[in-house]
């Protein structure tokens, strides 16, 4: 692996900002294919700073951003009280948009990666972008947010208008934004390449949203992790870097 270098960049909205760190290899000689990283719940982006290190250590960029309102840790705009999933993907929009116009960047070899809610949001999300991107990489996609807050909240309008999760305020604007809707009929007309990540024993989301994923997709692979829960440890974050390196060096020269 080469040597990396990594910097805040800050993209500046006129109503918001978003906070991010770019890593890129130190000796850089072209532009550079990018994997914007997109984090889960009440998570930021240095979350990833392991698989982001890895990539530049390889020769490809990682922007690794904090969601708007995503964490009580964000160093973007907002709480988590304005957190909603549709926040979450004109995030990711804007972030895709920025990093298009970055001088180190490759705008057209951009691939998404998402992690939990994250991955919920990038599938969301590449349905828009659809061949602007490369590849979308989703470690256990949380697909199952619409059914579940659906379930846990019949009547949206009776929601509180505080809800605490996981130690995280929310409000009742996050279950009326989800409500009723069907992830599988919003998503599954990407046609580019999908990969995707999964454990068995993840007890947060069952690994049929993702086998379904799977099948909706006309072009994916679902990499099953034995015995992996939500979070993978030190071992299966060896694996997952290393799909992820692979799946990208594939489509390198496409």
């Amino acid at each position: 692996m080469g040597q990396v270098t990594q910097e805040e960049r800050v993209i500046e909205l006129p109503d918001h900002r978003i906070y991010g760190k770019l890593y890129r290899p130190k000796e850089q000689e072209r532009k550079l294919p990018l994997v914007i990283v997109s984090h889960g719940f009440n998570g930021i982006g240095d979350d990833f700073e392991q698989l982001a290190v890895f990539l530049a250590g390889h020769g490809i960029a990682a922007y690794c951003y904090d969601f708007c309102a995503g964490s009580v840790r964000t160093r973007s705009s907002g709480t988590t009280r304005q957190m909603t999933i549709s926040l979450e993907v004109s995030n990711l929009l804007e972030v895709y948009e920025a990093v298009c116009t970055w001088e180190e960047i490759d705008p057209d070899h951009i691939y998404l990666f998402g992690e939990s809610q994250g991955g919920l949001v990038t599938a969301l999300i590449i349905e828009k972008l659809q061949d602007k991107i490369r590849g979308a990489i989703l470690q256990y996609p949380a697909l199952c947010i619409f059914d579940d807050w659906t379930k846990n909240y019949p009547d949206p309008e009776l929601a509180p208008e505080a809800i605490e999760l996981w130690e995280v305020t929310l409000s009742a604007q996050f279950v009326k934004d989800v409500h009723g809707r069907k992830v599988f009929d919003e998503i599954g007309t990407y046609k580019g390449p999908v990969l995707i990540m999964h454990g068995t024993d993840d007890p947060i989301v069952p690994i049929a949203y993702s086998e379904q994923a799977a099948e909706t997709y006309p072009n994916a692979e679902l990499v099953v992790f034995r015995h992996a829960g939500h979070g993978f440890g030190e071992e299966d974050q060896k694996r997952r870097n290393e799909l992820v390196i692979t799946f990208i060096k594939e489509r390198g020269n496409e």
